[in-house]
């Protein structure tokens, strides 16, 4: 389901290809996060984004995150590879465009790129990065909310955790902003192109 019609442009799509095969099963280890997310990472986050501001939730899962941003953005792009996930988004978000690649966002147009338990599922997170730096604008921030790199019953397995460390191995032409505080399974922190 591809809601834009802008014309495509030259750019790697983010398909299923590059998530780990078991993806389904990771959206359950996702909904488990989501129930330990509290009222103030959400007003964290919220406190980041700026009315009016083009907005994408990379690995949406249902909306969960895009219900809140909804208010905010002026242009709000959903992205999952899972059909399922997309239209329950659609239906809770009517006007979220919601997409299973990047093809049809424009250079630097995004403000604001919000990975929330998701990242970690990414198999070619080599490409995401090249790709999200594509469509970020030049004064855009990156929000990552994940699982804590430590064994623990709830979340994904351990060997898909990350580490703040891998995160900016893989960023490396970004700087972390700030942390922001987040449930204990957790960590968040804000990223910017290094200037």
């Amino acid at each position: 389901m591809n809601d834009l019609d802008e014309t495509k442009t030259q750019a790697c799509p983010i398909d299923a290809g590059m998530v780990h095969k078991n993806h389904a099963a990771m959206h359950m280890h996702r909904s488990e996060g989501l129930r330990l997310m509290s009222q103030s990472v959400r007003k964290e986050i919220e406190g980041l984004v700026k009315s009016g501001s083009v907005i994408l939730d990379f690995g949406c899962g249902a909306g969960h995150y895009c219900k809140f941003l909804d208010k905010y953005a002026s242009k709000l792009y959903c992205i999952d590879i899972s059909e399922d996930a997309l239209l329950e988004t659609k239906t809770a978000v009517p006007r979220a465009i919601t997409m299973k690649d990047t093809l049809g966002i424009a250079a630097s147009s995004v403000d604001l790129v919000l990975f929330a338990n998701s990242f970690h599922d990414i198999r070619d997170k080599d490409k995401v990065v090249i790709e999200i730096g594509r469509i970020l604008s030049k004064d855009g921030r990156i929000v990552i909310l994940d699982w804590k790199k430590e064994e623990m019953e709830t979340g994904p397995p351990y060997r898909l955790r990350m580490s703040e460390s891998d995160y900016m191995e893989l960023f490396s032409s970004y700087v972390i902003l700030e942390r922001f505080k987040t449930p204990s399974t957790h960590f968040g922190m804000v990223l910017a192109k290094a200037k």
